[in-house]
């Protein structure tokens, strides 16, 4: 791991009160192996309120109050079909004014039909994208429940005990965001697959 890879996994010693022999901090190549190396050493708490469940329902009662029918707010809706298109930048700050939680940002895609894909390039005449995996995805193009990933992950320090873990879900949550709040890598740029440092170019 370079400098910046070493700052990020003593801020995750420091957020969880651990610490990575040289050993296991090579193992590190993925945020799941981040999250997986870091929930191995924690105590896991007894006590269990689904944070996702806490952060849907806020969802669900906001949607509700910009104008969407309660049926229509489920995990698996289209975050699309519950946002005006002709409002979506007001709507999307109108959610964030009631759930009081930092939501992800709208980019370019949000605001079209177009599909999302890289730059285009040739090479002997047969085109090529630089690849998509890494770009933010829309946000109006997921379902809620990714939203809610990526929710708690934004706020993740008002949502989350680190000393009071329950899950490896929530380990993975908070450091997707220490990724995004240390690094600059959107949560909603990242997998859990995604290589730290090949991918984000995390040194």
């Amino acid at each position: 791991m370079g400098l910046d890879s070493i700052e990020l996994l003593m801020s995750v010693e420091d957020k969880f009160g651990i610490r990575f022999s040289k050993e296991e901090a090579e193992r590190i190549i993925t945020v799941r192996n981040f999250a997986n190396e870091t929930f191995q050493k924690l105590s896991v708490a007894d006590h269990h309120t689904s944070v996702q469940q806490i952060v849907f329902y806020r969802l669900r009662k906001a949607f509700i109050q910009i104008g969407n029918d309660k049926k229509m707010v489920e995990p698996n809706s289209l975050v699309s079909h519950l946002l005006s298109k002709e409002n979506l930048e007001s709507d999307w700050n109108q959610i964030e004014k009631l759930t009081e939680f930092k939501l992800p940002q709208l980019n370019n895609w949000d605001f079209n039909d177009e599909e999302v894909k890289g730059k285009e390039y040739k090479v002997w005449g047969i085109t090529y994208y630089t690849d998509i995996s890494l770009f933010p995805q829309p946000v109006s193009r997921v379902t809620i429940k990714k939203l809610v990933d990526w929710v708690i992950s934004l706020n993740y320090a008002q949502l989350i005990n680190p000393q009071e873990i329950t899950s490896e879900y929530e380990v993975q949550r908070i450091i997707v965001g220490l990724l995004d709040e240390l690094c600059g890598v959107d949560v909603n740029a990242q997998k859990l697959d995604h290589e730290i440092v090949k991918d984000f170019g995390i040194e």
